[in-house]
């Protein structure tokens, strides 16, 4: 074994070594998006210390200049239709090809990682199902939303995910309590396992002092406009709410993020129900537009919702983000959000897709200040250096 440099560092009160020269591939089929924050913070942290490099078949956006490398997945179309009528059909969930397995192995030899973190589960597969069986390398998989969720009802997905963890070198980590109790549930996960919650800058996430008109509410989401973000019935509520509230028109107001095949639908349902003048698409913004906008605003609203293909969420990074800039939550007891934010503690929740109760939460919630407990919850338990030394400590002890 070549002799490596470590580095001493401090978790939770424990001094731990850490080999300083370990090389770290992290995997997904892309890499860049302007909403998996989650992602790169972890990049960031993990290159800044290591040597990183990103396989992904695509790159978005790589301001920070992480080395990546391109690994596409391509077969014919004989092989793709065979593939895919095996999946349709729920019979197999397989990406077993000996070209991508070619190219894989290939990568792999030339970087020799001591670490692979795949960052999605489904995708993981092809990682999996592909690599040299004689290659023992620690693998770690993500659990997010969907490969908890929605694909959970694919059973082909549950058959070939769980085969693929009985693999002594193969690591799952799930991001929330609710997750790991759905994976053991569904029998994918049976053994050991790793609860790694998300973390956010809270440094970054730090409130500011701005001049703002005081006697106008405003109300902010920072999310994609896609179904499981639950805006059609937070708009639905805010129609209720100003039915209830007339008084409240000129003085309450909303701001949605992001962009979807949702938007223009949602737009018609604003001009529908009247409420136009008082909801604002703002589209995708940065991280630090992000944080802007959550400065300006007085409550963060997230109305969750398991989709109509039975998507789920994890835990928002969105709604940390949020509480870290002390603001009051508007949610729903969904997922492991509910780990996140207590309900009357760190704001309100509702079940899904409950109007009239959300209609009534956003006229309760209008008397609730800045929250500074929502600050110290996020530092304490969801911050992203202690999330980035936990995630270190498992790739030193999986190395070990």
């Amino acid at each position: 074994m070549n002799f490596r440099p470590v580095k001493l560092f401090q978790l939770d009160g424990l001094a731990l070594k850490i080999n300083c020269s370990m090389k770290i591939l992290m995997f997904s089929d892309s890499y860049g998006s302007i909403t998996t924050t989650f992602i790169r913070n972890e990049v960031l942290y993990m290159h800044d210390k290591y040597d990183l490099v990103y396989v992904a078949e695509k790159v978005l956006k790589n301001p920070h200049g992480i080395k990546t490398r391109s690994l596409v997945f391509s077969e014919n179309f004989l092989s793709r239709k065979i593939r895919w009528n095996q999946w349709k059909n729920d019979k197999v969930c397989s990406f077993r090809s000996r070209s991508y397995s070619k190219k894989l192995n290939k990568i792999l030899g030339q970087e020799r990682p001591d670490i692979i973190h795949c960052h999605f589960s489904y995708e993981s597969l092809k990682i999996l199902q592909n690599i040299d069986k004689n290659n023992n390398v620690p693998i770690f998989i993500h659990f997010h939303g969907y490969g908890a969720s929605q694909m959970l009802r694919k059973k082909s997905y549950v058959k070939a995910i769980t085969e693929e963890l009985k693999r002594s070198n193969v690591h799952p980590i799930c991001v929330s309590e609710y997750m790991l109790a759905t994976l053991k549930k569904y029998g994918v996960i049976q053994g050991g396992n790793s609860i790694l919650r998300y973390g956010i800058d809270t440094e970054k996430f730090k409130p500011f002092i701005i001049k703002r008109d005081e006697s106008q509410k405003l109300f902010l989401q920072v999310s994609s406009l896609v179904e499981k973000k639950g805006h059609v019935y937070t708009i639905q509520a805010i129609e209720m709410f100003f039915k209830d509230n007339p008084q409240r028109k000129n003085k309450v107001f909303f701001k949605f993020t992001g962009e979807g095949e949702n938007l223009e639908q949602l737009k018609d349902l604003c001009r529908e129900k009247e409420i136009s003048n008082n909801v604002e698409f703002v589209g995708n913004v940065s991280s630090e537009e992000a944080r802007d906008l959550m400065n300006q605003s007085d409550y963060y609203i997230h109305n969750s919702i398991e989709s109509s293909e039975g998507d789920k969420e994890g835990i928002p990074n969105s709604i940390m983000e949020a509480m870290a800039m002390r603001l009051p939550v508007l949610s729903t007891f969904h997922s492991g959000i509910p780990e996140l934010v207590e309900h009357q503690v760190n704001g309100l929740l509702s079940e899904e897709k409950d109007v009239v109760t959300l209609a009534n939460q956003l006229k309760e919630i209008l008397d609730w200040g800045k929250l500074d407990k929502n600050r110290k919850k996020v530092i304490d338990y969801y911050n992203y250096e202690k999330h980035n030394l936990q995630l270190e400590k498992l790739y030193h002890d999986a190395v070990k």
